[in-house]
């Protein structure tokens, strides 16, 4: 999800719900897909694909650009 705002207009609420839903949500579903690969004994790999906003950014989307950067970081180990 997004909600284009100007960085010093993003309340806390906004950017809570944009991070459950981007981040968190991304967490979850990975963290579940690996309790199952491990707990059938299968190898298996987790790929997390994000936006493009999430290396860099764009003007009004700060928190969403945060949101997709931590995705594909959060599964290193």
């Amino acid at each position: 999800v997004a909600n284009p705002k100007n960085f010093i207009k993003i309340s806390p609420e906004d950017l809570d719900f944009i991070m459950a839903t981007n981040f968190r949500g991304c967490w979850h579903v990975a963290q579940e897909a690996a309790k199952r690969l491990i707990a059938a004994d299968k190898p298996g790999s987790l790929i997390n694909i994000s936006s493009v906003l999430g290396e860099g950014g764009q003007l009004g989307q700060s928190a969403y650009a945060a949101s997709k950067g931590a995705g594909p970081s959060d599964a290193g180990g």
